[in-house]
């Protein structure tokens, strides 16, 4: 994932693009958490003593993604790398958290899709504000 803002820095662009087919890791969706929480956060007594003052420059987030499409869903080498159920669950749990953190961000998401869309990838278009697919956007 790779955050990268505009001059004034009212606009964050993350890119989500994971090579080659874009399927995002438990990671991944962790650190888009994270990122999107931080957005206008206010200074609270719980982070001044991390000097954690939170993200209240950006207006608007973008999420897109280079490659043949937007995102094929959820890491399956991942889940199948990882013993027992803890694969499947780790994929649940930091979708469900990315999700929510999309869906509650105080500044408007757009999701910006070309070429295909599914699994978690509807999930987290669904999430957004405002999704701008390219006319070859399959869903």
């Amino acid at each position: 994932m790779k955050l990268e803002r505009s001059e004034d820095g009212k606009i964050l662009k993350i890119d989500l693009s994971r090579p080659p087919v874009n399927a995002l890791s438990s990671l991944d969706l962790y650190e888009l958490s994270t990122v999107l929480q931080r957005i206008n956060s206010a200074p609270s007594p719980f982070n001044h003593e991390t000097g954690d003052e939170g993200d209240t420059e950006t207006r608007v987030v973008i999420l897109y993604a280079s490659g043949k499409g937007f995102n094929a869903g959820g890491d399956l080498k991942e889940i199948e790398s990882l013993e027992n159920n803890v694969g499947i669950y780790k994929q649940c749990t930091e979708s469900a958290r990315a999700c929510a953190s999309i869906a509650n961000c105080a500044v408007p998401v757009i999701a910006a899709v070309e070429g295909y869309c599914i699994g978690l990838g509807i999930g987290i278009v669904g999430s957004c504000d405002v999704c701008i697919a390219e006319e070859n956007a399959v869903f």
